[in-house]
């Protein structure tokens, strides 16, 4: 209700206003705050027509193309998402050339191409896939070196480590999967050591163990398999207990 009474002051401001850049891009985040990013797309492009590529307006217009993009991969539109995801990942381009290697120039860059990946991927585009999650992968590396063991990084790096993991895995790289996600399981326990035992660090340790057993088994490593197996039945048996309602 407040974001609705929020879009309609804005559609107001507009029409009092003109458009002007503030107006547009105020319009444009109530837009995507309701749901309608469309519309919101519609908006960025008209801004970034009016203010050229400075930084702020190619950044949000490839957020909205990431919005836009997962909308129609929700749909089942693979290639309108595609389109979308591909368009965005040129524009995260032109920010790392504009502004060079910041922590956030490099993250938008990663998250782009994972979005790509995820959507190559769905289409069956192995190659794809594996090519956008790698150069992905590559970039997180570069956020660790420069950033630390942080856990915003910790846990980016770790996703992008699963994501090169199941497309190699896709892709029957079973040694390269493996890898994948050994690595990814090392980052993960990091991760939540320095967490500690939320719901969220728990779960994703347990998806990090799962899918090392299922590489362990695939290499015949049936003892280490079962290890990794036994260590996530303890951690959801933990997080069963944490979520427990309370007597």
């Amino acid at each position: 209700m407040a974001y609705e009474e929020s879009l309609a002051l804005r559609h107001r401001l507009r029409e009092a206003l003109g458009d002007t850049p503030e107006a547009l891009r105020d319009l444009s985040i109530s837009l995507n705050r309701v749901g309608d990013d469309e519309e919101s797309l519609a908006l960025r492009r008209r801004l970034r027509e009016a203010l050229g590529d400075t930084p702020e307006a190619l950044r949000d217009l490839s957020i909205s193309l990431n919005r836009v993009g997962d909308v129609r991969r929700a749909q089942g539109q693979l290639a309108a998402a595609a389109s979308a995801y591909e368009e965005s990942l040129a524009l995260s381009r032109r920010l790392r050339e504009a502004l060079g290697d910041t922590p956030e120039a490099l993250r938008d860059l990663s998250v782009s191409l994972n979005k790509v990946g995820d959507v190559r991927q769905a289409q069956g585009q192995l190659a794809a896939a594996a090519s956008a999650y790698e150069e992905s992968l590559a970039l997180s590396r570069r956020l660790r070196e420069a950033l630390g063991d942080t856990p915003e990084v910790l846990r980016d790096l770790f996703i992008s480590l699963n994501r090169v993991g199941d497309v190699r895995r896709a892709q029957e790289q079973v040694a390269g999967a493996a890898a994948a996600y050994e690595e990814s399981l090392v980052c993960c326990r990091k991760y939540h050591h320095l967490l500690g035992s939320t719901p969220d660090s728990l779960q994703d340790l347990t998806h990090a163990l799962d899918a090392a057993a299922q590489a362990r088994a695939a290499l015949g490593d049936d003892d280490g398999a079962a290890a990794a197996r036994q260590e996530a039945q303890a951690i959801r048996d933990q997080l069963e207990a944490l979520c427990a309602p309370g007597d």
